[in-house]
């Protein structure tokens, strides 16, 4: 026999915190240095020729985090000015070296 109950209940599943190194996908980007470059595919450009565009994955360092009870979710303000820091290649392979001082 197999019987269901509902449960409801809280929890903290992940938090975000200042400092903490994320992926995520492009929606907005609010840098001054970076201008709008319209077309048909539209990017954000600075300068230094550095390209970012909506919809696409970086990594970023979460500089400011808040909760947002209306809408039951985090929301955070990221920088992508550090090393190993901005676009994600979607051509990326991983190698992990795993350090053993007794080799």
């Amino acid at each position: 026999m197999t019987v269901k109950i509902l449960v409801e209940f809280n929890c903290i599943t992940f938090k975000i915190f200042h400092g903490d190194i994320l992926e995520g996908v492009v929606y907005e980007i609010k840098k001054e240095d970076y201008k709008y470059v319209p077309g048909e595919s539209p990017i954000f450009m600075n300068e230094k020729m550095s390209r970012i565009e909506k919809d696409i994955v970086v990594r970023f360092i979460v500089v400011g985090a808040t909760y947002v009870e209306a809408e039951k979710e985090f929301q955070a303000v990221g920088s992508l000015e550090s090393a190993c820091l901005g676009h994600i290649s979607q051509n990326v392979v991983w190698i992990s070296v795993i350090y053993s001082p007794s080799l």
